[in-house]
């Protein structure tokens, strides 16, 4: 497996890693042609990494598996043969990439031409080969195998040669100060965005948006991007419901207890349940009513762990910020779904799922059909969300249930090989 696995990732053909490398240094060939700096900033610095991929795994093999013996050290301890759940993985990537260069034109057609051609709106046909004769890609490979050899069979050299460098310029420590930089950085930005009230965390991404929008509207043409009927009326149902979702939402702010605020925001999705019946709708409102019920389980359910806690002084007291940034908000969602309604970006697709649902789906229900068949992926990677929260949720509640075992002690001669490998790095 590290041996197939290995030699791919330095590009040794015939296998998957060499074809990658090959289309990476025709891709940026390519771009020199429209853009010489970027071109060829890019396919040197391909070409560099290449090289020093190809000495790294040649090292890896040598040093790993293929050297002779020696009485320099003491051999790894290895406490048992790994198990076939270890090894199936990486397994399954080296039979799976074996083949491909082999089958490409099978490859193309099945997995590259559909996708490429839907993304451009037009057919496309991939052709790829391991072999386009003597060509400047073919030459940057062959030069990149050679240096990568040659500094496998200078490793020792160079190992030498690093240690004389300057402290500063040690490797080592440069990688481990990036790390450590990254980690301030994560540690000084969540604390920033994350380290305070709710409100104070949602106020950033909140006035983010408002910021587009006043943009966006501000490169509006009125009012030819919003042919709409001011003078049309809504129906007296909708204004009935559109009511009780902003009475709801009044109360779940003003509520002075958590459960009464959970059940008005449960109103609220039924208030939007009722929208969806009224326009005909009665998928989407049905699913709107389980999720909402769902969501109002789960929040009572919640709460009832969290033990009640004082409420936060932007709460108590919402002054002209708050009611400003609220204003605003609310004002973000009426021009998000202005924006929506006023003029389509592109052209509707209804008909085409009316007219192709039967005769390319065979299904005579067109939204089950959009579903299944025309959008499984994104209903599959709905159900995939859906399931992953789900076992986060069961793993929350039950987390009480389980009770982390204190390690057991390591046996003398590992503690031995522990201690001696800490003191080598």
């Amino acid at each position: 497996i590290t041996v197939v696995a290995a030699l791919s990732m330095a590009g040794v053909p015939p296998l998957f890693g060499y074809l990658a490398k090959e289309l990476q240094l025709e891709n940026f060939i390519h771009i020199s042609e429209d853009s010489a700096a970027i071109g060829w900033t890019g396919l040197v610095v391909a070409a560099i990494a290449a090289a020093l991929t190809v000495a790294a795994g040649l090292t890896l093999l040598w040093e790993g598996f293929l050297r002779p013996k020696t009485s320099h050290g003491s051999p790894a301890l290895v406490h048992h043969a790994p198990s076939l759940s270890f090894v199936l993985p990486p397994l399954l990537l080296v039979l799976i990439g074996l083949p491909i260069p082999f089958l490409l034109p099978q490859v193309e057609a099945l997995l590259f031409d559909p996708p490429i051609s839907s993304i451009a709106a037009t057919t496309i046909q991939v052709h790829l080969a391991l072999w386009h004769g003597f060509n400047l890609t073919f030459g940057i490979s062959l030069v990149v195998l050679t240096i990568g050899a040659l500094l496998f069979a200078k490793r020792a050299s160079i190992r030498a040669l690093s240690l004389r460098w300057p402290q500063q310029f040690n490797t080592l420590l440069l990688w481990n100060s990036v790390i450590d930089n990254i980690y301030a950085l994560a540690t000084g930005v969540t604390s920033r965005v994350q380290g305070n009230t709710l409100p104070e965390q949602a106020r950033g991404p909140l006035l983010a948006g408002v910021a587009i929008m006043i943009y966006a509207l501000f490169a509006a043409r009125w009012p030819e991007d919003f042919p709409i009927n001011w003078a049309a009326l809504p129906h007296p149902a909708e204004a009935i419901m559109l009511l009780l979702a902003m009475f709801a939402a009044i109360i779940i702010i003003r509520a002075a207890t958590r459960l009464g605020a959970i059940i008005s925001a449960g109103v609220v999705g039924i208030a939007v349940t009722l929208f969806f019946v009224f326009h005909s709708a009665p998928d989407l409102a049905l699913t709107q009513l389980l999720v909402d019920i769902l969501l109002v389980v789960l929040l009572v359910l919640v709460f009832y762990k969290i033990p009640p806690s004082r409420t936060p002084a932007d709460a108590e007291k919402p002054g002209f910020r708050n009611v400003s940034i609220a204003v605003l908000v609310g004002l973000l969602g009426f021009f998000m779904v202005l924006f929506t309604v006023s003029e389509p970006f592109f052209q509707p697709i209804g008909d085409y799922f009316l007219l192709n649902a039967v005769g390319l789906a065979h299904g005579a229900n067109v939204v089950n059909v959009i579903l299944v068949d025309f959008r499984g992926f994104d209903t599959f990677g709905e159900i995939v969300v859906l399931g992953v929260a789900a076992v986060g949720g069961y793993s929350v509640f039950r987390a009480g249930l389980f009770r982390m075992r204190p390690p057991e002690p390591l046996p003398d001669d590992a503690k031995a090989d522990s201690a001696e490998r800490q003191l080598l790095d």
